[in-house]
């Protein structure tokens, strides 16, 4: 359980630059760009539609730690319980994992597509 645990922080340590440089630069005064002149920019509904679909993943992703963490507590010893609570707890990483690969990968993309 201990190994679990550090391997958790240890993961956590990781996205923290991912999730800190993915913030969206404020928008200058002035004029607005010629994208916003024209009505909706699909680059902002498209992070807007990201920032969504990442929060669901965290809610989800801790739905299913708290309920891995029923599942621990009741097992009195049930090792089928058990191993049901240790894949709830690696489905909620790998949730978590893949949504801050999505939100990092669209940040990506829209700095590569805005600076051609």
């Amino acid at each position: 359980m201990k190994n679990i645990i550090l391997g958790l922080i240890f993961l956590s340590f990781l996205f923290v630059p991912m999730v800190s440089l993915s913030q969206v630069p404020p928008i200058p005064p002035g004029p607005p760009p010629d994208s916003l002149k024209a009505g909706v920019n699909p680059w902002i509904t498209f992070q807007n539609i990201v920032k969504w679909v990442f929060s669901i993943f965290l809610v989800v992703a801790v739905l299913f730690i708290i309920l891995a963490a029923y599942y621990f507590v009741t097992a009195q010893g049930n090792m089928e319980t058990v191993g049901k609570a240790r894949t709830f707890v690696l489905y909620a990483v790998i949730g978590i994992i893949v949504a801050a690969v999505a939100q990092g990968l669209v940040q990506w993309i829209r700095g590569i597509a805005e600076s051609q």
